[in-house]
């Protein structure tokens, strides 16, 4: 009997070991759940913290330049940089990175937060210079039109990751 007995005291403590260890093991592999779930699902942990970052404020300078030459050679007056529309150019570029997708998604709120009359808007992806951004808009009736618009004054500018936005408003 004392045998069983310690036979059955043996089975019971490799049982609750086991069971510790179980434990451990669920509580481990919960938490490398989680970290891969956040590690996945945030671009800028995934791997690539450079993807949807910021370009240099040199883009958007650059990009500025060529658009003001070409409304000076066409008629019109070059246009001054807002900080608020960068900012909003900046938030926009960002979410269209996060997402993948160029879009004018959420353009109406943008327009409404500028408290301006009239706001036009480009989106671009792709481009790697300010210089190649504005010959893929100047080469679209649409966006060169934006670009040319006699009502805007003020713009902003922004790059993220691939993605950029120029927001200009009266």
């Amino acid at each position: 009997m004392q045998l069983r007995g310690n036979a059955i005291l043996r089975h019971e403590q490799d049982k609750e070991k086991s069971l510790k260890k179980g434990k451990g093991r669920s509580a481990f592999m919960a938490v490398a759940l989680l970290f891969l779930i956040v590690f996945f699902d945030n671009p800028a942990l995934a791997g690539h913290p450079e993807e949807c970052a910021l370009a240099s404020h040199a883009f958007d300078e650059d990009l500025l330049k060529q658009i003001n030459r070409y409304r000076v050679d066409n008629g019109r007056a070059p246009l001054f940089w807002d900080e608020d529309l960068r900012m909003s150019a900046r938030g926009h570029s960002r979410r269209m990175c996060e997402e993948d997708t160029s879009s004018h998604n959420a353009f109406g709120e943008r327009f409404r937060n500028s408290g301006r009359k009239h706001c036009v808007e480009n989106v671009g992806r792709n481009a790697a210079t300010g210089i190649d951004q504005f010959r893929q808009w100047k080469e679209s009736a649409a966006h060169n039109e934006n670009m040319l618009d006699k009502r805007i004054h003020i713009a902003g500018i922004s790059k993220a990751g691939y993605f950029v936005t120029f927001f200009a408003c009266e």
